[in-house]
């Protein structure tokens, strides 16, 4: 039994907010995850805990990588859906307006640095600089 259009259009769109929710909510968890870890981190470099704030540097650092490769995934997934949509819309609809003004935002270096990998940079830079903070301390005797 074939499906029409309206009912295409309909499951397709709600995929895409699914996606959409999936990117943002991960998203969040990560910046989540990460002040979390690096509070953490920064209580046992304070505490002379060096070991054990550089395992838990790693950690993060991994941590966070993953969280950003499962947020890159669903974004691909929220891509695709969002393709087959502006499709069905024949490019006149919401989501084609969406997408070409997501599609501008993402053109601009600077968006696409400080808003949509600023986050996961921050937080993976400041675990390394933690990371290397607590191997100098260990090396040194600290």
């Amino acid at each position: 039994m074939p499906l029409n259009t309206d009912t295409l259009y309909s499951e397709a769109c709600s995929a895409l907010r699914h996606y959409s929710n999936c990117v943002m909510q991960v998203r969040t968890w990560t910046i989540v995850q990460g002040f979390t870890v690096l509070t953490a981190v920064y209580i046992l470099i304070n505490e002379g805990n060096y070991i054990y704030s550089l395992g838990l540097s790693i950690f993060g650092v991994s941590f966070t990588i993953i969280l950003n490769i499962l947020h890159g995934n669903y974004g691909k997934h929220h891509e695709s859906f969002l393709r087959y949509v502006v499709n069905l819309e024949e490019q006149k609809g919401p989501w084609s307006a969406y997408e070409v003004h997501r599609d501008t935002r993402l053109q601009n270096r600077v968006y696409k640095l400080m808003i949509w990998s600023g986050p996961v940079l921050l937080l993976i830079l400041s675990m390394f600089a933690a990371f290397l903070y607590s191997l100098i301390e260990l090396v040194h005797g600290g």
